[in-house]
């Protein structure tokens, strides 16, 4: 396991995570972030099948570990336990203002990216349904130098987020698993 290149801040309104699902991704953006305000988690493919995994089969996985405590909300396992699971998860607690969904243009990462996705929609809803996970439209190229990596992808000034919500663009998105 890769470990979380975090940031310094503290502040939530501030800090963001980028979630990468490659190597090359995890390098680049650690090598272009703002160490102040931007960490960078690699998740890899997990193993916790996309159907109807159990309790045990998501907390024995190594990808969904490294993925709640770097969120540090804990995890919502409503869908398991009813309303006992309330005390597992505080949105109060999340780290990070933005989650940064980046993966590549290639068939392992989509998947990976479907799975983050999905775990979202699953085990850490209210981090979604309140606007803090986001998707890049594009995907970075092969080809892509570090510096317009940097430009395109680490800095404020990028255009290319959406906004992963509840409702037409996650139920589009979700479908395409």
């Amino acid at each position: 396991m890769i470990p979380l290149r975090d940031c310094v801040s503290i502040n939530p309104q501030e800090a963001e995570l980028f979630v990468v699902s490659s190597h090359r991704l995890f390098d680049l953006a650690c090598k272009t972030r703002d160490r102040v305000t931007q960490a960078v988690v690699f998740i890899n493919e997990s193993t916790v099948p996309l159907g109807d995994p159990t309790v045990d089969e998501l907390l024995d996985d190594e990808e969904f570990r490294q993925l709640i405590s770097t969120l540090g909300v804990g995890v919502d396992l409503s869908s398991f336990w009813g309303s006992m699971s309330d005390a597992l998860f505080d949105l109060r607690k999340l780290r990070y203002g933005k989650i940064l969904l980046l993966a590549d243009d290639g068939p392992t990462a989509a998947r990976v990216r479907d799975q983050l996705i999905t775990w979202f929609f699953l085990y850490f809803h209210p981090v979604l349904e309140n606007g803090h996970v986001f998707d890049f439209a594009e995907r970075p190229s092969d080809e892509i130098s570090p510096a317009d990596f940097e430009e395109r992808f680490m800095r404020h000034t990028r255009l290319t987020l959406r906004g992963i919500v509840l409702g037409e663009t996650l139920s589009e998105t979700l479908s395409l698993n």
